[in-house]
């Protein structure tokens, strides 16, 4: 059977703790993942109160504006389904204002910054998959590509997987071997450990752990992009690959 064709491509993530990023000395990057919203201000707040990240549009225009793609990450504050339709809905509309720079249609879904929030860990593991399961549908319908982003403790304690179905997993797994977390997870669609040290790039100022992230799902036949994170910033150190159809703009 041929080989997949690979696209090597450097990602960056970004969150607000990274402040405005001078985008003119970003180097060697070519995709971001920069966090855009939150449906509600706080980890415990109950009930929605959807914002857009400080800095979330300036960063997302620069990062178009310095010829990188960029995709979003958004932290679900719904405890609902209701809630979570609500927000989802608020998320569509409020990515439209920023249609010309999303140019990487995927949407990483947060069930807190670190792991998952106390609000959602009070909640039972079936209640937890039908939230995320309602957001997925819901971007999916609207074009996007939803990846939940979680660590081992919120998989196994906090979800029920059979109920929660096929979405793209960014597994947040540190400190372990290549074989442990793809034993753990053979079905993930991004690997994300840590190491300790990365070369600073000049237009990030916040000095943060770098982390690796690395793609293990291949679909026959199905050219991609690999992505190699690098950079001075949280979670931003990274490996990965998704299909390539699903980079508008390449």
């Amino acid at each position: 059977m041929p080989t997949a064709a690979v696209h090597i491509m450097k990602l960056l993530s970004i969150t607000e703790q990274q402040g405005l990023i001078n985008w003119s000395r970003v180097r060697d990057a070519d995709a971001a993942i920069i966090r855009f919203s939150q449906g509600s201000d706080s980890d415990c707040c109950i009930g929605i109160a959807p914002e857009i990240s400080d800095l979330a549009e300036t960063n997302m225009q620069g990062c178009f504006q310095a010829s990188i793609s960029c995709g979003v990450s958004h932290m679900l504050g719904g405890i609902t389904v209701s809630e979570v339709r609500s927000e989802c809905t608020w998320l569509i509309r409020a990515l439209r204002r920023v249609s010309a720079f999303h140019t990487l249609p995927l949407v990483v879904l947060c069930l807190g910054e670190h792991g998952i929030s106390e609000k959602y860990r009070s909640c039972s593991p079936s209640h937890n998959a039908s939230l995320i399961k309602t957001a997925a549908k819901i971007l999916s319908r609207a074009g996007y590509t939803p990846v939940l982003y979680a660590d081992r403790e919120t998989l196994e304690r906090c979800l029920d997987r059979k109920k929660l179905g096929k979405i793209g997993l960014w597994y947040h797994r540190p400190y372990v071997t290549e074989r442990t977390a793809r034993a753990e997870e053979p079905d993930m669609l991004f690997w994300h450990y840590s190491v300790e040290t990365s070369p600073r790039n000049s237009g990030i100022s916040a000095d943060y752990p770098v982390s690796k992230t690395e793609n293990y799902r291949f679909e026959p036949m199905q050219p991609r992009i690999r992505c190699h994170t690098v950079g001075n910033c949280a979670s931003a150190q990274s490996e990965s690959q998704i299909p390539i159809s699903a980079a508008i703009g390449w």
